[in-house]
């Protein structure tokens, strides 16, 4: 999560900005859920959704967007940055495990 939530400077009107990475998820997989956390939170989530190498390449870029959510205030809700993206083992889990930044 980033954005105004984030950084703790929110008001009642604020979206929530979300950033989703993962190979096996699409913004068609988490949509129903969120749909759901927006009615149930009284406000609108803005998700954007990256591939674990889509990510990488654009974290590489200094002046990327996520290069810049990376350097602002964020919350990590699943996960640690740095953490390779889970994948799935094919029983429905997730598979990750942990490397150094």
């Amino acid at each position: 999560m980033y954005g105004s939530v984030a950084a703790g400077s929110d008001h009642g009107g604020s979206d929530i900005d979300l950033m989703i990475v993962g190979d096996d998820v699409s913004l068609g997989d988490v949509m129903p859920a969120l749909l759901e956390a927006e009615s149930r939170l009284g406000r609108r989530i803005s998700p954007t959704c990256y591939s674990s190498a889509s990510f990488e390449q654009k974290r590489a870029d200094p002046n990327s967007f996520v290069s810049q959510v990376l350097k602002a205030p964020m919350r990590v809700l699943v996960g640690e940055i740095g953490e390779p993206v889970a994948t799935s083992r094919g029983d429905g889990s997730a598979a990750a495990g942990r490397r150094s930044q």
